[in-house]
C-alpha cells in the first residue's frame, strides 16, 4: 500500500524512453525493425544492453564478441554511457558502418 503522504522525489528514478532499432539481420531475431524500452532514467548503456541480450537471448548465443556493432544517437557509446529519455539506440551485426562500436562480451 503506497502511503497517502507519498509524493515523487529524487530518491526514485523516472522513466525514459528508449526507441531501439535493428538491422535486417537482427530484425530475423527480434521479428522487429524497432522497438521502444521504458528504463530508469540514469541506466548505463551497458546494462541496458543487458536487458536487450536478457529479451533476445539468441543474439548473444548466435554472434560471438565483436560480432555486434551499435550506436547511440548515431555515435559509438563507451561503455559507461548514460542513456537518456528519447536516446536512439541502433543494433547491427558487424561493424559496416563506419564508427560502429564492437560489443565483445564473454
Amino acid at each position: 500500500m503506497i502511503p497517502s503522504d507519498f509524493s515523487e522525489d529524487d530518491n526514485f528514478p523516472r522513466p525514459c524512453k528508449i526507441k531501439i532499432s535493428y538491422d535486417d539481420i537482427l530484425q530475423k531475431i527480434t521479428g522487429k525493425k524497432e522497438e521502444e524500452a521504458i528504463v530508469s532514467e540514469g541506466i548505463p548503456f551497458m546494462i541496458f544492453l543487458g536487458t536487450i541480450f536478457s529479451s533476445y537471448p539468441e543474439i548473444e548465443l548466435k554472434y560471438p564478441p565483436g560480432a555486434l556493432g551499435f550506436t547511440v544517437n548515431g555515435q559509438p557509446p563507451d561503455d559507461f554511457e548514460i542513456l537518456e529519455d528519447g536516446d536512439e539506440v541502433f543494433f547491427t551485426v558487424g561493424s559496416g558502418l563506419n564508427g560502429l562500436n564492437n560489443y565483445h562480451h564473454g
